[in-house]
């Protein structure tokens, strides 16, 4: 009967474990996105970010165009509310084309999110701007433009880009223990091998 209550114990932790992080669950972690820049103008790049579904927030958006050419968006320019809802949910229904923002349409009509760039940039922009828009082929787009009026100075690079989760490595097990609890005599702890 032990093992079967063992058993039962360690599969609920299982799936207490997967409730609370996959998303919607109670304590959903951040999920990491990857994207890939494909220009019609300037080198093309990778991205990283991290979307958080419960606080609709976008953390750590870093984008690399190779030859030291890395930056990205400040985390403070994915804060406060834009509309009935937060711009990380704006951004992220603009760039996934997910209904994620409770009051903008994203998806059935043009939105643009523009910022401006943190670190360096394709050819030395200084801003950035994300575009949805479905009378486009494709129907994200970037751009990145260099000084002049806000988000309106010369564009220097641009193109579509995609966007997927980035894979997430499981944990690696660094050490195993059996415990032993021996009554007054007290609790033992057994180091055990990590290879079958």
């Amino acid at each position: 009967m032990k093992r079967s209550r063992s058993a039962m114990r360690d599969a609920l932790l299982v799936l207490a474990f997967n409730f609370l992080t996959t998303p919607g669950g109670l304590n959903a972690a951040p999920i990491p996105y990857a994207m890939t820049f494909v220009p019609t103008l300037g080198p093309a790049g990778t991205a990283t970010f991290m979307y958080d579904p419960l606080a609709k927030s976008v953390t750590n958006f870093t984008w690399n165009f190779g030859s030291a050419v890395i930056g990205g968006i400040s985390d403070q320019n994915f804060t406060g509310v834009f509309l009935a809802d937060t711009m990380g949910a704006f951004f992220f229904e603009i760039v996934s084309q997910t209904d994620v923002s409770t009051d903008a349409d994203c998806i059935g009509s043009s939105c643009l999110f523009g910022r401006p760039v943190a670190g360096n940039a394709p050819n030395a922009a200084v801003q950035v701007t994300f575009v949805s828009d479905p009378a486009l082929p494709i129907h994200t787009t970037y751009r990145f433009n260099a000084a002049g009026v806000p988000f309106g100075g010369p564009v220097v690079a641009s193109g579509t880009f995609s966007i997927s989760p980035a894979p997430v490595l499981p944990p690696t097990l660094q050490s195993a223990t059996s415990r032993k609890v021996h009554g007054a005599v007290g609790t033992f702890d057994l180091p055990l091998t990590l290879t079958p």
